[in-house]
């Protein structure tokens, strides 16, 4: 004699009406629009996450000197070989928002940083010389040649999903 497919009590189970005790089923028609809204943010968050890009900036204090047409910038040691002859520099001066090339790009030690006029500087740092792209008008005085801000380079542009996953 061959044996039943199903047991009985399984038979039975199906046999009964649901009462108390039974599994809980959720499924109003707003949990199944909020599983798929959730689903489709994750895909949305993780293409832009791959498509954007985050600038990484090296930023240090600048000095524009008094003809308006050249300024030199002091950035940190890391941007040693990041930097390069040509790149795109963007300086502040006061509310004036300028931006320049650098020409030269040189590995520099605080006695040379000091003599370039960055009074405080010590420790290793990277020079940067270069020419604004319009001629700036900057008020100097004989105790002041150059007009102090702040300088900001590129260095690099990497995609957001590799700066967040390390």
């Amino acid at each position: 004699m061959t044996e039943p497919l199903f047991r009985q009590e399984a038979l039975d189970h199906h046999a009964r009406p649901p009462g108390p005790g039974g599994p809980l089923r959720i499924q109003l028609p707003w949990i199944q629009w909020l599983y798929r809204g959730l689903f489709l943010a994750v895909i949305v968050g993780g293409a832009a996450a791959y498509g954007m890009r985050v600038d990484e900036r090296a930023v240090g204090p600048a000095l524009v000197e008094a003809g308006g047409r050249t300024f030199a910038a002091l950035l940190p040691a890391a941007t040693t070989g990041v930097v390069e002859p040509g790149a795109p520099v963007r300086l502040q001066l006061g509310g004036a928002r300028l931006t320049g090339r650098a020409h030269t790009v040189d590995a520099v030690d605080g006695a040379r940083a000091r003599q370039a006029g960055f009074g405080a500087a010590a420790g290793s740092h990277v020079l940067v010389r270069g020419v604004l792209d319009g001629p700036v008008t900057v008020a100097t005085t004989p105790a002041a040649p150059a007009v102090a801000g702040r300088a900001d380079v590129l260095v690099g542009s990497p995609r957001l999903l590799s700066v967040l996953l390390g």
